[in-house]
């Protein structure tokens, strides 16, 4: 992958701190080939522009931890976001002229070679303990907890899974060292996770024949999240069956089952029925046996909202309704136009979250969490597993 440019911050953030702006301009002339081009803002709208880490909670096949800047002109991305300090920083122009010339990177044991035996332009901070930029702005008095949130969502027959840490630890540069116990039947993708850069160190290893990751890090001040994974589901959580005809007068069925080794138990359970390639809705029949029935603002879309459990002993649930549409002619589709044939199809979507619950079976053991130097730490873990896309197409479509 080609490098369009490098920025070089300080830890102050403002005018005085950009030490180093690297462009290269074959790069960026094949960029402004490409469809969908965005330029890169100047340097005095960069801390302007909204900053999205991205995960794979919101993009299932990413790979890899990168940053999105969503400017006036569109959405740059992959952005790279490194917080480090190195004593060789002033090298790092020569290095790039060695190692990336035209912004194609080459190797860097050459580029490391020639600037290997001078001597650092950048002193090393004369504190006897080592300091991270990223700990600059430390309350004054810590109450040495550690709070992590391991959060999955589902993606049809995936699960991306994150773990966000927040971490009030005493110390400039205080180290944690956490394990994370990962499921013994189902794997999980990679074999190492994404992690933060604050990650110094990653390892496998077997905690009475559980495989397991141990991280040992420096926490930013702020909430981060620590690693990304990915993992498959045995069996779906939940099972439907949608069926919907008709055009102006619809009539819908949709059978809905849990299965039992999701707790029932939610924070919020709703089933969305969109229907955008329609007039708005303005009569509903319908009474269910559970739960109420709802509909949007735009009057697009029919909602079932079940609650925060299922009935009784029940595993099912199943909802019956005739909709009533305003008369409506849609008008044809441009050829340019890159809607596919299936956004046109009917579906219903599961909107859910259960507190309390991870569907990997990935655990974090607070036994084995770790921080120095010694203090003792009080560890909180929650774990929540909710739904990201979850669609259950019509099966009457013709």
């Amino acid at each position: 992958m080609s490098i369009r440019a490098v920025w070089l911050h300080g830890s102050a953030k403002n005018k005085d701190s950009l030490l180093l702006i690297k462009l290269f301009a074959s790069v960026e002339k094949r960029a402004k080939e490409d469809d969908g081009y965005v330029p890169i803002p100047e340097w005095l709208h960069l801390e302007q522009v909204s900053r999205t880490f991205l995960t794979s909670n919101e993009h299932p096949d990413c790979r890899a931890p990168s940053l999105e800047m969503s400017t006036q002109a569109g959405v740059l991305w992959p952005v790279l976001s490194i917080e480090q300090y190195h004593p060789r920083l002033a090298d790092l122009q020569q290095f790039l002229t060695e190692a990336a010339p035209l912004g194609l990177p080459l190797g860097g044991e050459h580029a490391t070679g020639t600037i290997q035996g001078k001597p650092s332009t950048i002193l090393t901070p004369k504190s006897k303990q080592k300091h991270v930029p990223w700990r600059n702005s430390l309350p004054a008095k810590s109450k040495n907890t550690l709070n992590f949130k391991v959060n999955e969502k589902l993606f049809g027959d995936r699960v991306a899974g994150r773990v966000v840490c927040t971490a009030d630890v005493e110390g400039p540069s205080p180290e944690v060292s956490i394990t994370v116990l990962k499921p013994s039947l189902l794997p999980l993708e990679p074999p190492l996770p994404i992690s933060h850069p604050a990650v110094q160190a990653m390892s496998i290893q077997a905690i009475n024949g559980r495989p397991s990751w141990k991280l040992r890090f420096i926490p930013p001040a702020d909430p981060f999240v620590l690693c990304l994974y990915n993992s498959v589901v045995a069996e779906p959580p939940f099972q439907a069956v949608y069926q919907m005809k008709g055009e102006q007068q619809v009539n819908l069925q949709l059978q809905l089952k849990k299965n039992a080794f999701v707790p029932n138990h939610f924070e919020y359970f709703e089933v969305q029925m969109p229907f955008m390639h329609r007039g708005c809705i303005t009569r509903v029949i319908s009474t269910p046996a559970h739960g109420s029935v709802h509909l949007s603002v735009d009057k697009k879309t029919f909602i079932w909202k079940i609650g925060t459990k299922f009935p009784g002993k029940s595993l099912d649930l199943s909802l019956e309704a005739v909709l009533h549409f305003e008369k409506y002619s849609p008008n044809p589709l441009p050829r340019e136009d890159p809607t596919d044939e299936a956004s046109l199809v009917a579906y219903a979507q599961i909107v859910f979250k259960v507190p309390s619950f991870a569907v990997s079976g990935l655990t974090l053991d607070s036994k084995l969490v770790e921080v120095m130097p010694i203090t003792k730490c009080k560890v909180n873990t929650v774990y929540e597993f909710q739904s990201g896309e979850f669609k259950v197409w019509n099966s009457n479509y013709r």
